[in-house]
């Protein structure tokens, strides 16, 4: 069996990363290399991204929004970036123990990679598709459940309505 290594991702493997995370369920506008770069340059503060890998496939990854606080550098959600967590391609098998065995697999990797991060503090928000946090609690990460509306943008005076 493979094993799914994570490491950070240069600069010109970005377009994979955005491919994945337009395409996973877990990822999102937030999670863009471009909407990363486009923020640490209004905010000064910079960003890098994990992508895990299996068999040089990138299958997942998190991207990392990092700024300085007390002087120690810190990877954490802000104004402007809601969701910032783990990303995971999908599986397409038809059994949920592959499924979830892969997945577990990616965030164990990143897990480990987050582990390694020169930083002060590591904080991250995933969207409600990311469910099964076992690999950060077996480490002594802690884990808050956090909540949020998804709510369908159409016409103003349709939205407006319904207020």
């Amino acid at each position: 069996m493979t094993e799914v290594i994570c490491r950070i991702l240069k600069p010109d493997e970005y377009g994979r990363w955005d491919e994945l995370a337009a395409a996973s369920p877990d990822g999102g506008p937030y999670g863009s290399s471009e909407y990363l770069a486009i923020l640490a340059e209004a905010t000064g503060g910079s960003f890098t991204i994990l992508g895990a890998e299996k068999g040089g496939e990138l299958i997942g990854g998190m991207p990392l929004y990092q700024e300085q606080e007390f002087g120690l550098p810190v990877v954490t959600p802000r104004v402007l970036l809601y969701y910032s967590g783990l990303i995971s391609r999908p599986s397409l098998s038809k059994y949920p123990s592959e499924r979830t065995s892969r997945y577990l697999q990616v965030a164990g990797a990143v897990e480990r990679e987050l582990r390694r991060l020169p930083v002060g503090l590591v904080r991250f928000k995933s969207r409600s598709t990311v469910g099964d946090v076992r690999p950060f609690v077996e480490h002594g990460w802690r884990v808050t459940l956090g909540h949020s509306y998804v709510v369908p943008l159409g016409p103003a005076d349709a939205m407006l309505a319904r207020i």
